[in-house]
């Protein structure tokens, strides 16, 4: 089964033990990120063996992706197998360090604090080099954002005060600018490593030049030439601190030269789109706004900058189609859910203990919106549900029994005249018929019931599910394994996800599944029958929205933005900026 990468529809394949550092690599063109995996991967390993980030780790949790470092007893079984065949072949990898092991997971611990990254940008350390401190700084965000600490990255040289911060797109883009025409001394890198705290780390990279001029806690990284070709180096040599110095491979020469040149470098699309990123769209939402698809209609809705403000947008269905104009609703009190329901716009808002319907558009002449809704005192709603909602994404809102449906907190309820009825219901989307949401319910044994459909059918030993396409999949005791159903409880497929893959969503394109799950790294990830793809972009915060009729999800990306993608083809069809 193959493991690709694309962001935003390139066509390279980004292999699985790249995953971790996805949402950093996404900066970098596909062809660069492939290129510079062994490199980043050896660099993980040296950093990590000298008291790196990545040895902050807790208790062992399973196993997960696939490493070239273990035991004997972690090798794959394909391994084995090559030793029982091709019994020279297998003694290459071996000397080479190329044999497949199962990678150890371990729980890692969020100590905060901050990891400096201190880079030479004098004239030995170019070249090769620079290629190093890439590979670090693409390790070292990886690794901070795992222990829960800010990324902060220096160029000696540069005023103390212009620290590089922010996406991995800001960081790498700054550090490519800096240039330096003399070496830096000891001076500038004490200067750089000023006011350090207790929880912070900090690395140096340089050239062996620097040697004796980083005090101690700091680690000094040095790069210098290793091996060379007829084409030029082939390896660079790394050493960390008073280790012995390790060739670690290079990209081939052409991509290694258009990298130090910039121009494998993600750019942000200016004046058109492109096959790889559209074009940005303008949006005033709350900061870090989690998007929703909350209907059957193609619109995406994120909270705006007050409680009661929502924005919305319609996401063409394929690359080159246009938008729809950005508009923003406002409503009275905190809006809990909203969706388009044809040409209207319906919210449900809690205001004073109360829930209301509002709609914008068109009003109803057969259900009395004004009548709709009541009090909530009776319901479990958190206290900062109501008055801090900013993280969380609208609800859904569906029509049902001569009222609507949405979530209020953890709960579904049926907002009805002059009242507010908690369900039962476990998991809510939209159906074939405007009136008749598709609803599922699990009993204490794992029975699930699942009703909407023309038929509705049942599933025995379920521990999760979800509902998306007018299908359903469900896991049982296996994490990994997941099944799609159809109405009537038609088997649709069956579709395995990784080790610490989240599913948030499920799409039927035809007669194929797909599952688009999140990892702890944020990485997103479409698994189907034939393969996965993985793609850098969630946010911190792990939103990331899965339409549940149409084959769309959106996330946040490294710069920020939102961007919407096909989960079919992975073609990018919205992007999202927020405006000031």
């Amino acid at each position: 089964m193959n493991t690709a990468h694309r962001s935003g529809g390139g066509p390279a394949e980004l292999p699985s033990s790249l995953t971790p550092w996805a949402p950093f690599l996404a900066a970098l063109t596909p062809r660069l990120a492939v290129a510079l995996g062994p490199l980043i991967r050896r660099m993980d390993g040296l950093l990590a063996a000298s008291g790196a980030v990545s040895a902050v780790r807790g208790d062992f949790s399973g196993y997960g992706g696939i490493t070239h470092r273990g035991r004997p007893e972690l090798l794959l079984a394909s391994e084995w197998l090559l030793a029982d065949m091709f019994e020279e072949e297998f003694l290459r990898r071996a000397a080479n360090g190329e044999l497949l092991h199962l990678a150890r997971e371990f729980d890692e611990r969020r100590v905060g604090g901050t990891v400096h990254a201190v880079m030479d940008a004098g004239p030995y350390a170019a070249g090769a080099g620079r290629l190093v401190q890439l590979a670090g700084i693409v390790v070292l965000g990886r690794r901070a954002e795992a222990r829960g600490a800010d990324l902060v990255v220096r160029v000696l040289g540069r005023d103390a005060g212009q620290a590089l911060r922010g996406s991995a797109f800001a960081v790498l883009s700054k550090w490519l600018e800096s240039r330096r025409e003399r070496p830096p001394g000891a001076e500038e890198v004490a200067e750089a490593l000023e006011g350090l705290g207790e929880r912070d780390e900090a690395w140096v990279f340089g050239s062996p030049r620097l040697a004796g001029c980083v005090p101690a806690p700091a680690r000094l990284v040095t790069a210098e030439d290793g091996r060379w070709s007829a084409a030029g180096a082939a390896s660079v040599r790394v050493a960390v601190g008073a280790s012995p110095p390790v060739d670690l491979p290079l990209p081939e020469r052409e991509l290694a030269l258009r990298t130090l040149r910039g121009g494998e470098f993600r750019r942000r699309a200016a004046g058109g789109s492109s096959a790889e990123m559209a074009t940005p769209v303008a949006v005033v939402a709350a900061p870090g706004a989690v998007p929703a698809f909350t209907g059957a209609t193609s619109h995406l809705i994120l909270r705006g900058r007050t409680p009661g403000e929502v924005v919305s947008v319609f996401v063409p269905s394929a690359v080159g189609q246009q938008a729809g104009r950005v508009k923003r609703h406002v409503f009275p009190g905190t809006v809990v859910g909203a969706s388009w329901i044809g040409r209207r716009l319906v919210a449900v808002c809690l205001a004073e203990d109360r829930l209301r319907v509002h709609v914008e558009g068109r009003p109803w002449s057969r259900l009395p919106v004004d009548l709709l809704g009541g009090p909530v005192h009776r319901l479990a709603v958190r206290p900062e549900f109501a008055t801090e909602p900013a993280g969380l994404p609208p609800a859904p809102v569906l029509l049902f029994d001569h009222g609507f449906v949405t979530r209020l907190d953890d709960t579904w309820v049926h907002v009805a005249r002059h009242e507010v009825v908690p369900t039962p219901w476990a998991a809510v989307a939209p159906g074939p018929v405007l009136d008749r949401p598709l609803r599922t319910t699990v009993s204490g044994g794992g029975e699930l019931l699942a009703e909407g459909w023309r038929q509705s059918f049942r599933a025995s030993g379920v521990r999760d599910h979800l509902i998306g396409a007018h299908a359903v999949a469900t896991r049982s005791d296996d994490p990994a394994l997941w099944r799609v159903l159809a109405e009537g409880g038609e088997p649709v497929g069956e579709l395995r996800v990784g080790a610490d893959a989240r599913p948030v969503g499920l799409v039927v394109d035809g007669s194929v599944p797909y599952l688009v799950t999140v990892s702890g790294s944020g990485a997103v990830t479409v698994c189907s029958p034939s393969g996965k793809r993985v793609f850098g972009g969630a946010s911190a915060s792990g939103g990331v929205a899965v339409h549940p009729t149409l084959p769309l999800w959106a996330a946040r990306d490294a710069v920020g933005a939102v961007r919407v993608r096909h989960v079919v083809t992975g073609d990018e069809v919205l992007a999202l900026r927020e405006d000031a």
